[in-house]
């Protein structure tokens, strides 16, 4: 019985034989470039700053920004651990990259407090569909290979997250960037997310 192609749910007929090698690299690459966000540590400050940040207080941030990414990511998680399976994995890998690029696009550019309430429902939905980032690898490869490449697609997200925090607060400490140019930095980042994502 011939194997089913995994980036199409098997209506394409059988999948050559290394596909899989192509698909968990771009799957590494996309993994990595989605968690280079250097300005992810340095939101808060970046969005109570008058001068090099949005100018909301802290209270502001606190109770009503930030609230939103918890209720959006309870909704959100509910319909994409329903929807998965049903739509397969690239779908909600594409949602995935589309807002985590349109949380970015929100930070840089909205300027009112609904803009980022906005942003943080949209950043909520980007990670509740991170299921889908961790569970590709399984339909897409062979059996025998899901312990060893579970490691490298966990380690993908964990080595971009490192290497963003390192990034950021050299580049914050050094005067390189501001919080602006860390964020405009994030958006590049995620935008070579989605580009590896389609």
């Amino acid at each position: 019985m011939p194997k089913q192609q995994p980036l199409c749910g098997g209506i394409c007929g059988p999948a050559p034989k290394y596909l899989w090698i192509y698909s968990t690299s771009i799957l590494l690459f996309y993994g990595f470039f989605k968690e280079l966000k250097p300005s992810e540590s340095f939101l808060t400050p970046y969005l109570t700053n008058a001068t090099d940040g949005k100018n909301f207080s802290l209270s502001e941030v606190n109770q009503n920004i930030y609230p939103y990414w918890t209720y959006s990511y309870l909704v959100a998680a509910l319909f994409v651990f329903l929807f998965t399976d049903l739509m397969r994995y690239n779908p909600i890998i594409l949602i995935e990259a589309i807002f985590y690029l349109f949380t970015r696009v929100l930070l840089i550019w909205g300027t009112t407090l609904d803009s980022m309430k906005l942003m943080q429902a949209v950043y909520g939905v980007a990670t509740a569909t991170e299921v889908g980032y961790y569970s590709f690898i399984y339909p897409a490869v062979p059996f025998k290979y899901h312990v060893l490449l579970t490691g490298p697609v966990r380690a993908a997200v964990l080595f971009g997250r490192s290497i963003s925090s390192f990034l950021g607060q050299g580049l914050f400490s050094s005067g390189v960037l501001n919080y602006y140019g860390l964020n405009y930095f994030s958006l590049v980042s995620v935008t070579i997310a989605c580009i590896f994502a389609f």
